[in-house]
């Protein structure tokens, strides 16, 4: 299509829609309504996606036993066959679900968990 081809595209366009400043309008409330739509479809897909290698994390995480009672310095109480997994560790600070526990996540020290566990 030429030029005079594309200008005629859209001067029919124009009078469709009662002038050009309404065809304006009308092609940018179009964008602004797939931009969004295409926005929200990506927070969802990547929202799912978090989600489900977070979920594969705690499946995969190696469950300990804890072989006597005691207290953290954090103030978790453990009891002896109580059983944690360990979701993360960065040095000194492990990250751990209490199995059984309601408010997890933990933060606890490794040299703890090393103390009353198979931890290593």
């Amino acid at each position: 299509m030429s030029n005079l081809g594309m200008y005629q595209m859209i001067t029919v366009w124009s009078k469709k829609f009662g002038g050009p400043a309404n065809l304006l309008i009308a092609t940018a409330c179009a964008g602004y309504v797939v931009l969004r739509t295409g926005e929200g479809t990506v927070r969802t897909i990547i929202k799912r996606a978090k989600k489900h290698n977070q979920e594969k994390k705690t499946e995969t995480a190696k469950e300990y036993a804890v072989n006597r009672d005691c207290k953290s310095d954090e103030g978790l109480q453990f009891s002896e066959g109580d059983k944690f997994k360990v979701l993360e560790q960065d040095g000194e600070a492990v990250l751990i679900e209490k199995i059984g526990a309601d408010s997890n996540p933990y933060f606890v020290s490794a040299k703890f968990l090393n103390e009353i566990s198979e931890f290593k």
